[in-house]
């Protein structure tokens, strides 16, 4: 095993790892600042809220289904597409925290019960308390983004930077000044407020650090125009977005013999996964980049198929005009193994 190997796996794993590393730091300083500060009786309170904000890992779970898009749009360069795929990620993210701060709002004594608490003074301060922990979980989910998407991009001391200021720094910090500055019920209202300020300082930070230009994804300027279309497959559609495509293409003045090609490629790409795909609902990513040539990648999550496989089976006249046409396209790949179709052909402009 060489030493290089070695650390490319620790900073693969440092920021997951860390993660826990901080928020045992702030659990303990947690523990000894409400003993030190109001006794012991309030522990079994710390203990339920401390076991809720652990949960609150599941939102990594949106981070962790994008990265194998966001590493295929990071290959291609196509900026547009990580964007979007950002936006929508962001959108589920808030979703999700704010499902989870109506769930504790409502169910906070319930949870409180299910932890083996009987005392009903403390169920009432468990159930206050879990409210006033639960205002900004969207903020919450928000940093677990940044954090799985910076690790993407290989921004690996910023990810764990991010994760030491929104699992100990903030956290620790805001416990003790709203213990002292409020009381018991302080500590819950340091902990509730502790995401939304580490939202705000995060974006500080990485504002200050990368400029406005790169702020918040770090991407580096295109120097190709991106465009991205839509589609559900059906007959019609596919014409539409051919059309589409066509449109935008002449637009750009490339020239009317690859205009006819790619306008051929998309119709019968999209046609065959249609064909492939009957009875079944088939959504379909058509992205269009134009630089010095003209790249265009179709994407689909029908069944697995490989368009640019000269062994294919030929088992109609399209799957004949397809093969024959993939034979004479010189730059062609296909991706089949992230659970949908890639398709991508270079022409000239």
């Amino acid at each position: 095993i060489r030493l290089t190997d070695v650390l490319k796996v620790l900073k693969c794993g440092i920021t997951d790892s860390s993660a826990y590393l901080f928020m045992g730091m702030n659990s303990f300083i947690a523990s000894k600042f409400v003993i030190y500060q109001f006794g012991e009786y309030y522990l079994p309170v710390l203990l339920v809220v401390f076991n809720i904000l652990e949960l609150t890992i599941v939102f990594d779970g949106i981070g962790q289904a994008i990265t194998p898009i966001v590493n295929v749009y990071r290959g291609e360069e196509n900026h547009v597409g990580i964007k979007r795929a950002m936006k929508i990620a962001l959108k589920y993210a808030v979703v999700e925290g704010i499902t989870m701060t109506i769930f504790l709002f409502l169910f906070g004594g319930d949870i409180a019960e299910l932890f083996g608490l009987v005392d009903n003074k403390l169920i009432g301060i468990t159930k206050l308390a879990l409210r006033l922990v639960s205002p900004f979980f969207f903020c919450t989910g928000v940093l677990f983004l940044q954090t799985t998407y910076y690790m993407i991009i290989e921004k690996v001391f910023l990810a764990t930077a991010i994760t030491g200021i929104k699992d100990w720094l903030i956290p620790s910090a805001f416990i003790c000044i709203f213990g002292l500055a409020f009381g018991i019920n302080g500590v819950w209202m340091g902990l509730g407020l502790s995401p939304f300020v580490s939202v705000i300082l995060v974006a500080l930070i990485v504002y200050v650090r990368y400029g406005r230009e790169k702020f918040p994804l770090l991407l580096e300027n295109d120097t190709r125009e991106v465009y991205i279309f839509d589609a559900e497959l059906n007959v019609k559609n596919i014409i539409n977005l051919r059309n589409q495509v066509e449109q935008l293409l002449i637009k750009k003045q490339v020239t009317h013999k690859s205009v006819t090609k790619i306008m051929l490629f998309i119709e019968e790409i999209g046609m065959l996964a249609y064909d492939k795909n009957q009875g079944k609902t088939v959504s379909c990513e058509c992205s269009v980049m134009i630089g010095d040539d003209v790249q265009v990648i179709v994407r689909d999550d029908g069944i697995i198929n490989d368009a640019t496989n000269p062994d294919n089976r030929i088992e109609s006249l399209r799957t004949y005009v397809v093969a024959r046409m993939m034979l004479h396209m010189p730059y062609k790949r296909a991706l089949v193994t992230t659970g949908y179709n890639r398709t991508m052909v270079r022409f000239e402009k």
